[in-house]
This record gives C-alpha cells, structure tokens and sequence, in this order.
C-alpha cells in the first residue's frame, strides 16, 4: 500500500506538472531489457521490483487518469537489431502492447529509437514486418531518437562518411515504403 501511494504521488507530480502543455509523454521507457534476466525479458528497476511487469499498466493508468488529454507514449530501443536482443525485445513490446490493449489501457503510440550500430545486424523487411505488426495493434508509431552510435568508427576523417553509409540504407528504404 506505501509503495502504491508513492507511485501514484510521484506520477501525480511529474504528470500533474504539465498536464494539458505537452503533445505527448513518455509514460514508460525502455522497460524491456533481456539482459537482467527477469521473466518476459523486462527491465529490473524499482517500479519493476515493487510490483513486476503490472507497473507499465499502472503507470498508463494513472497518466491517464491525471491528464486525458495529452498522448499516452511507451518508448523503446532496440528494436531496429535483427539478432537475439533486438528479436526478443520486439517480441516482448509486441506481446506487452496486445497485453494493454486487452486490459483497456489507453496507449496511443509505441516510440521507438534506433541507434544504429555497425556492428549490429539489420534486416530492413523484418523491421518492416514488425512495424506493421505493431500498427496493426492500433496504436501510432513515433521515431523518439534516430541516431548512428559513432563511437564505433575513428576519430578522424573517415568517420563522418562511414556513419553517412550505416544510416543511408535503412533511410532510402524507409521513404520508398
């Protein structure tokens, strides 16, 4: 019960603060992270602990419940790899947002970032596959960050123009779509 009380309080003031001045909040971030090796590939964290993987619904509510007008957002990274990390959190966000729907949780969009990495794996057709599974759940998607890691690639002159070739792939083929 202390732990509900502060929880609500602290969504209560962050939430209240603004409430009716912002386009959209970032109710939830990142919350899976495989990794830490909690059930459903969630993120650990002090909400995570205090009530498992319900305190993104209760989270949502709550938001909600202090400002209905402002867009409800769950965001998070990762999802642009195509390797075991990238798969399973896609799969975790896919199987969450279906899970908040079902319970009548009023998400209005999923943020994705994408910190493109070199040595990580893309497959431009599954990313697009997940996408439109994700639109298909009925919410907005929002690109929240879109980067190149740069601290992978010299620190010279060559560097500008290898990021330039990471992001210009995945970008041509975004617009044609």
């Amino acid at each position: 019960a202390e732990r509900q009380r502060y929880f609500d309080a602290y969504i209560d003031e962050v939430v209240g603060r603004y409430a009716g001045r912002l386009q959209s909040w970032d109710v939830v971030n990142e919350p899976f992270w495989p990794g830490h090796r909690a059930p459903g590939g969630f993120r650990v964290g002090p909400w995570y602990d205090a009530f498992g993987p319900d305190y993104i619904r209760r989270a949502f509510s709550r938001a909600r419940q202090v400002d209905p007008r402002t867009r409800l957002v769950l965001n998070e990274a990762q999802t642009e790899r195509d390797d075991e990390l990238g798969r399973t959190i896609r799969r975790g966000l896919l199987k969450l947002v279906a899970d908040l729907k079902h319970a009548g949780v009023k998400l209005d969009a999923v943020g994705l970032e994408g910190h493109l990495q070199p040595q990580a794996p893309q497959d431009l057709a599954r990313f697009e596959e997940f996408l439109h599974e994700l639109a298909a759940l009925g919410v907005d998607i929002y690109i929240t960050e879109f980067d190149v890691r740069d601290d992978t690639f010299p620190d010279d002159h060559r560097g500008p123009r290898r990021q330039g070739r990471v992001i210009r792939r995945p970008v041509s083929q975004y617009r044609a779509s």
